[in-house]
C-alpha cells in the first residue's frame, strides 16, 4: 500500500469495533471467554467492512465512504448508552420513546447520506478526526488491559482474598473417598413443597432413606442465584462483597460464574491426586463442560446488549407475537423446539455420565460434579417425561407452580436412579451429595416468604453411614468443610449458616427467561 493510500484508508471504521470490544473486555475483565470476544469483534469488523463497501460504491470515494460507515457504526454500537442517557433527564426523556427516536435516527441517516452524496469534498477533516480518535481510544484500552494482566487484577473475582478452604494437608492414614456433588437446579426441599405448594414429596424422602441418605430437612442455600450458590459451595465460603438485596445483573451472574470456575475445592482435590469430572453447566478451571456452557449467553450479552439491534429485539420485536402472524409463529415454534431439544439432550447426557461414574470405581479417587437444569424452567417436560408442544408458559419460571411440580415429579425418577447407584459396596469410601442450588424463587418478592427462595433439597450419602458431623440446617458453605474434616482429618471451622437474597432485575422479569426466549 502506497503511503498516500495508507493515509486515506479509513482504518477508523475497523478501529471503532476494536475500541468497543476492548472496552467491554476491560469492564468484564476475566469474565468473558476469548473465543466469544473474538467472535463479536469479527462480527463488528465485518459489519464495518460491509458499510465501507456500500459507502464506497454510493459516494465513489473510499475516504467519504469510510466516514459515512464510521458515522453509522457509532449509533449502532452505542445505541444503548445513548438511549439510557436520554431517559435520565426530563428534557430529553420524550425523545427516548422508540416511536420518536427510531424515526429521528432514520431521518438523520437519510439526511447525512444525502449530504455526503451532494457534498463534493472528501471529508478529510472528519477522516483525520476519526482516525486520531480511534487510535487513541483503543490505545488507552490496551494500556488498561495490559495493566490488569500484569497486576493480576481481581476486581471481578468475588472469592478473592476471603477465608476459603485453604488446603487439604497430606494424610498417610486417609482413605480418599470418591466424591460426587450432584445439583438439581431450583429443587426445593420437601418442607418447602409441603408448606408453600401443598405438595407431598414423601416418596422421594422414603427413597433417600431407603438408600441410606441423610436428609437435612431444614437446610437453606446461602444464595438464591445459581452461580453464586454453587460457587460458594465449592469455595466453602461466602463472597467478599455485600450482595443482600442487590439486583441480579449480567455482571453479577458472570462474576459468580468466574468464582465458580476458579473454585478452590476442585483445585485442592486435583493436587491431592483426584481425577476431576465436570458434568455441569459451566467450566471448572482446566475442566470444561462435556456439553455446551449453559450460561454462555451472558458473555455474549455483555458484548452486544448496547447495540441498536439488541435493544430493538428486546424492547420491540417481542410484540410480533401479539400480531399472530403465521410466518412469525412458525419461526418461534421452530426455535422453541430447537431449544427444547438442546435442553433435554444436555440434561440427559449429564445425567447418564453421572450415573455411569456412580456405577464404577477406579484406582484413582475422583471428584464428580454434575448439574441438571431441572426442575428449573423452562418446563418442557410433564411428570412422565413427555415433551410439551405448548410453549406458551414454559419460560415462565416464576409463579408457574403447576408446570414446576410436573417437571419436579419427572426429575424424581432421575434422582431415584442416582440413589440406587450411590449405595453400593466399593473398596474406597464414597460421598454423594444430591442438592438443589436454591429453593423455588417467587416473583414478585414477598418479604414474609423470604425463606422460600432458599429452602432447598440437601441430602448426603457417606458410605460408612456415620452422619454425626452433619446437622439438620447445614448450608452449602459448610458442606465440604464437613466432608474434608471427616475424611482428611482437618479441623476447618464451620461458618454461620446465613442466606443472602438477590433481587430480580425487575418484578416478573428474569434474565434467564429473556435469554432463553
Amino acid at each position: 500500500m502506497k503511503l498516500s493510500s495508507f493515509k486515506t484508508f479509513p482504518f477508523h471504521t475497523f478501529l471503532l469495533p476494536a475500541f468497543f470490544v476492548l472496552h467491554v473486555a476491560n469492564e468484564y475483565f476475566r469474565l468473558l471467554a476469548a473465543e466469544t470476544t473474538i467472535e463479536f469483534f469479527l462480527y463488528y469488523v465485518l459489519l464495518g467492512a460491509f458499510l465501507l463497501v456500500v459507502g464506497r460504491l454510493a459516494f465513489k470515494s473510499l475516504m467519504k465512504g469510510g466516514v459515512w460507515a464510521t458515522a453509522l457504526l457509532v449509533p449502532f454500537i452505542f445505541f444503548g448508552t445513548i438511549h439510557d442517557f436520554l431517559k435520565t433527564t426530563a428534557i430529553t426523556r420524550f425523545i427516548s420513546s422508540y416511536s420518536i427516536l427510531l424515526p429521528l435516527l432514520l431521518i438523520c441517516l437519510l439526511v447525512f447520506s444525502w449530504y455526503c452524496k451532494r457534498k463534493t469534498a472528501k471529508f478529510e477533516k472528519a477522516h483525520h478526526y476519526f482516525t486520531v480518535l480511534f487510535v487513541i481510544l483503543p490505545g488507552i484500552e490496551l494500556v488498561l488491559l495490559a495493566q490488569k494482566v500484569i497486576t493480576n487484577n481481581q476486581q471481578n473475582n468475588l472469592a478473592h482474598q476471603n477465608d476459603a478452604i485453604i488446603s487439604i494437608p497430606p494424610c498417610d492414614t486417609c482413605t480418599k473417598p470418591d466424591i460426587f456433588f450432584i445439583v438439581f437446579d431450583e429443587y426445593a426441599s420437601s418442607r418447602s413443597l409441603r408448606q408453600y405448594f401443598g405438595f407431598d414429596n414423601s416418596r422421594l424422602d422414603s427413597s433417600l432413606k431407603k438408600n441410606n441418605f441423610y436428609i437435612a430437612e431444614n437446610a437453606k442455600s446461602n444464595y438464591n442465584i445459581t452461580p453464586l450458590s454453587i460457587g460458594a459451595t465449592l469455595n466453602g465460603q461466602y463472597f467478599n462483597v455485600l450482595l443482600e438485596n442487590k439486583v441480579t445483573t449480567g455482571r453479577v451472574i458472570l462474576q459468580g460464574l468466574y468464582a465458580l470456575e476458579e473454585s478452590r475445592l476442585p483445585h485442592l482435590l486435583e493436587r491431592s491426586g483426584y481425577a476431576i469430572h465436570n458434568f455441569g453447566l459451566c467450566d471448572l478451571k482446566r475442566h470444561p463442560v462435556q456439553t455446551s456452557r449453559y450460561f454462555e449467553e451472558y458473555e455474549r450479552l455483555a458484548l452486544y446488549d448496547e447495540t441498536l439491534w439488541y435493544r430493538i429485539n428486546r424492547d420491540i420485536l417481542w410484540n410480533m407475537s401479539r400480531l399472530n402472524l403465521s410466518f412469525w409463529n412458525i419461526m418461534q415454534q421452530r426455535k422453541n423446539q430447537q431449544n427444547q431439544a438442546i435442553f433435554v439432550e444436555r440434561n440427559r447426557k449429564n445425567w447418564q455420565l453421572i450415573l455411569q461414574e456412580l456405577k464404577e470405581q477406579n484406582d484413582q479417587p475422583k471428584f464428580v460434579f454434575g448439574h441438571i437444569m431441572m426442575p428449573h424452567s423452562p418446563f418442557y417436560l410433564d411428570k412422565h417425561g413427555n415433551r410439551t408442544n405448548d410453549f406458551s408458559r414454559v419460560y415462565e419460571n416464576h409463579n408457574n407452580e403447576g408446570a414446576y411440580l410436573e417437571q419436579l415429579q419427572y426429575t424424581n425418577s432421575w434422582i431415584d436412579s442416582l440413589l440406587i447407584a450411590s449405595d453400593r459396596n466399593f473398596s474406597r469410601p464414597r460421598v454423594v451429595i444430591v442438592a438443589g442450588d436454591h429453593g423455588y424463587r417467587e416473583v414478585p418478592y414477598n418479604p414474609e416468604r423470604r425463606d422460600r427462595h432458599f429452602m432447598n433439597l440437601n441430602t448426603y450419602y457417606f458410605s460408612d453411614k456415620d452422619y454425626s458431623m452433619l446437622y439438620d440446617s447445614i448450608s452449602p458453605v459448610n458442606t465440604f468443610r464437613v466432608v474434608i474434616n471427616k475424611y482428611f482429618h482437618t479441623k476447618l471451622p464451620l461458618l454461620k449458616d446465613s442466606t443472602i437474597l438477590l433481587q430480580e432485575t425487575q418484578p416478573g422479569f428474569s434474565l434467564s427467561s429473556q435469554l432463553l426466549n
